[in-house]
């Protein structure tokens, strides 16, 4: 007999989503059993003994709302144990049968019940509001009348079982023919943004490059209704990097117009990145884009609200990322319009998913056919009030925590330990300062790797008589959308190392984790092999967890926005950047 685990993980490994399965005229007939050898009566196969697998007859739609920061995405990825990566639908049929919905025979028989979804969102995108349907067991949850109570009874259920960073908001029944991903017709997703990082403008620096980017607006505005192909990648030389910002007041009505370049039918298949596509499937229609101005707990912000169909992997995060390019003065006004034509190849910058949330989906489609009250209209009034509460308790903190597009969870006074020491590193691209990164040192978790690099910082380390230190040295690798890597005083390459414990020290240990972008750790070669190299990662890169030891944090915003400026450096081989990034000064503060 197959253990609980061993029925979960040959069920997790198929892919449950589609459109409803027809039905077999034994499972329409209430009359009759609905399990396989009922079925099979018909036939000849009287010899063959197969076990009873009870199929609810009503189907329902579940409401639910998440974040995404600890999961892998909403959908159980096939092929992939769910003990290794932790989906939100996981989660939520851990709860659905844990509750009485779904029985353990249905683990290998999820397609008898019909489970569908509104959406699935990408790693780290949350969700206010979203929907599944299915065929589920609610009789025996009935207290009283059973058509008013069973469906109150399984929400408090499942969110008595969910974690805290997912919630169940209502339960209604549905028509037999329900499927919540092809009745969905259009869905709204909602992207914050901190107000500081459009309260600017960036600033070409010298005429040459000025008459640089009036060029390249220039041959993009006039390729725009071209028929021939056309690829602009990214610069191969580093040129366009030197320049600054200028502090302005956000124009409200000029990113808006912007981002309404969207709206339409486009093709998409320069904001996504998937691979060998046609055409026809990157065809996306964005009904309407809205900006508006947003406080979340005192925090200035921006919401975009985004409404279309449907959309591409990584759509909107480009969409945005693309938007925010032209709005600072980093790319030509007629960008977008370039980059949705399909005869033209754009790089797209990708916004990081933080920001991001499903608000709700809609279901005009099913509501005109659906037979109220036995069948009830779904619509997001009936769960607005608890949606915007959730969002209140949860989203919308997040989000504050989150202000730096990506950064840390910031507490107060944007330290987790006011004890801790607090170093400094001044960067230089090529020949022009970019800025200062602020560094919290976890002394209080891992002491002695935060005195490694707090002596590398002030120079206070002594070799054969000689300071060493960070001061001088360069990031001799830069992974956009992951981390940059520097520290090698010993041969500047990312082959050197020394520490203040010998050539190399043990890892001290693994408590803290690649939660977010900023969070600083060692580099090594392997277990126990530290040395003077380090990682700030642009991520949450849990990957890294468990062999590379955290052991600090950047403290600020303006932090952040110098690492993503790093980030931004175009690169060559190996990773090495083609312009030297260099740590010009540092020491503690």
């Amino acid at each position: 007999m197959n253990t609980m685990s061993e029925v979960k993980r040959g069920a997790y490994d198929k892919d449950i989503e589609g459109p409803p399965l027809k039905q077999s005229k034994c499972e329409n007939d209430a009359s009759t059993s609905t399990d396989a050898a009922s079925c099979n009566e018909s036939s000849n196969d009287v010899g063959r003994s197969v076990p009873a697998v009870h199929v609810p007859k009503t189907k329902y739609a579940i409401a639910f709302g998440y974040l995404g920061t600890n999961y892998h995405g909403f959908q159980i990825q096939s092929g992939v144990s769910v003990d290794t990566v932790d989906t939100v639908e996981a989660r939520i049929l851990d709860a659905l049968l844990s509750a009485g919905a779904i029985y353990h025979e249905h683990w290998n028989t999820l397609g008898k019940l019909q489970l569908s979804k509104a959406s699935r969102t990408d790693k780290g995108v949350h969700a206010a509001c979203t929907y599944i349907g299915g065929r589920f067991e609610l009789t025996h949850l009935a207290t009283g009348e059973p058509a008013v109570s069973r469906e109150p009874s399984l929400v408090a259920k499942l969110n008595e079982l969910l974690p805290d960073d997912i919630r169940c908001f209502q339960i209604v029944r549905v028509t037999r023919g329900f499927c919540a991903r092809s009745m969905c017709s259009k869905r709204m997703y909602e992207y914050v943004l901190p107000m500081w990082l459009l309260n600017r403008r960036y600033v070409l620096d010298t005429d040459f490059k000025r008459e640089s980017f009036a060029e390249l607006s220039k041959q993009m505005s006039d390729h725009i209704e071209s028929r021939q192909h056309v690829s602009c990648s990214r610069p191969s030389n580093g040129e366009g990097l030197e320049g600054c910002t200028e502090e302005r007041d956000f124009d409200r009505d000029l990113f808006e117009s912007i981002v309404k370049a969207y709206c339409g039918s486009h093709d998409f298949k320069n904001f996504t990145q998937r691979q060998k596509v046609s055409d026809q499937t990157t065809q996306r229609f964005v009904h309407d884009v809205k900006v508006e101005k947003r406080s979340l707990s005192g925090v200035d912000a921006v919401s975009v609200v985004i409404t279309g169909q449907s959309f591409l992997y990584n759509q909107i995060r480009k969409m945005l990322g693309l938007a925010y390019a032209v709005y600072l003065g980093t790319a030509p006004q007629c960008a977008i319009r370039f980059a949705l034509s399909k005869w033209h190849t754009v790089h797209t910058p990708l916004a990081p998913a933080e920001g991001l949330f499903l608000h709700h989906p809609y279901f005009d489609a099913y509501n005109r056919r659906c037979s109220p009250p036995q069948t009830p209209f779904i619509e997001y009034d009936d769960v607005e009030p608890l949606v915007e509460e959730f969002k209140r308790t949860r989203v919308d903190e997040l989000s504050k925590g989150e202000k730096s597009l990506g950064g840390p969870p910031y507490l107060t006074d944007y330290m987790t330990n006011p004890d801790n020491p607090v170093v400094f590193l001044d960067i230089q691209v090529g020949s022009h300062p970019i800025g200062r990164l602020k560094i919290e040192l976890f002394a209080d978790k891992v002491p002695r790797t935060a005195e490694n690099f707090r002596q590398f910082c002030t120079g206070e380390f002594k070799h054969n008589s000689c300071s060493v230190g960070y001061k001088g040295t360069t990031f001799h690798k830069i992974v956009a959308d992951c981390m940059v890597q520097g520290g090698d005083f010993v041969k500047g390459d990312g082959t050197g190392s020394l520490s203040i414990y010998g050539h190399s020290f043990a890892d001290e240990n693994f408590v803290l984790k690649h939660t977010r972008c900023g969070m600083l750790s060692m580099a090594n070669t392997g277990p126990d092999s530290n040395g003077c190299q380090f990682n700030i990662v642009t991520k949450a890169c849990d990957w890294m967890d468990g062999k590379n030891v955290v052991f600090g944090c950047l403290i600020d915003d303006d932090s952040t926005l110098v690492l993503r400026k790093i980030e931004s450096v175009t690169v060559g081989d190996n990773y090495r950047p083609k312009l030297p990034v260099t740590i010009v000064q540092c020491g503690q503060l």
